[in-house]
């Protein structure tokens, strides 16, 4: 971001080995800053062999943050994703979940409210 602005960059990763199963539980939230301001996530997740993971999020931005996510996860044979999403608030929102289902069985589940 310039003078303008304030800017956040984060980056998640999550690797589940076979058979294994992970919740994770992330919030966010913006203070009313004075100037725009600009959240840009990043997530990955590996889901293994008959792996499942659960990424939950609840996002509670202030009304001139503009919120930028991007997530992304690969399933592996028998693997399960599950995201779970909420977004709340900020000047603007976007969202660009997507599963990449590899192995056979793989699925994926996407709730969200923005």
């Amino acid at each position: 971001m310039n003078s303008e602005g304030m800017g956040q960059f984060e980056h998640t990763l999550i690797i589940a080995e076979e058979g294994s199963e992970v919740h994770y539980i992330e919030g966010c939230s913006a203070p009313k800053y004075s100037k725009f301001n600009l959240h840009c996530g990043g997530v990955e997740v590996f889901v293994d062999e008959d792996a499942h993971v659960q990424y939950s999020t609840v996002q509670n931005w202030s009304k001139n943050t503009y919120n930028l996510n991007t997530k992304r996860a690969i399933a592996e044979k028998g693997g399960r994703m599950e995201w779970i999403s909420g977004s709340m608030g900020s000047k603007a929102t976007m969202l660009y979940p997507s599963t990449i289902l590899k192995g056979r069985g793989a699925s994926d589940n996407h709730i969200t409210i923005a």
